[in-house]
């Protein structure tokens, strides 16, 4: 049986996506996100929050720009906020 704690949390993922303060975030592909999500798609462009990236991996020799989103709660209006910097750690991602 698949470890629950690794469930959505691929290795050479880029995108962290935060869903609560419990620290269990889904790593996922940016180019899956964007082929399915005009949202993601737009989001995820060139360019991410002024050129900000919320750290890098390396997976496999190739070093990865990370990108983060956390869903926040603003008065009962859940918003999917894209974040630059790092909370919990993951892996081997190094915070800029």
């Amino acid at each position: 049986m698949a470890n629950p704690n690794e469930f959505l949390r691929y290795p050479d993922g880029d995108v962290i996506i935060s869903l609560s303060k419990t620290g269990q975030d889904l790593v996922l592909h940016s180019s899956v996100l964007c082929k399915y999500s005009e949202w993601f798609a737009n989001s995820l462009k060139g360019v991410w929050i002024s050129n900000k990236i919320a750290g890098t991996k390396v997976v496999q020799g190739k070093e990865i720009q990370m990108k983060r989103c956390e869903l926040e709660n603003d008065e009962g209006i859940f918003l999917l906020m894209g974040k630059v910097s790092v909370i919990s750690s993951l892996g081997n991602i190094i915070i800029v």
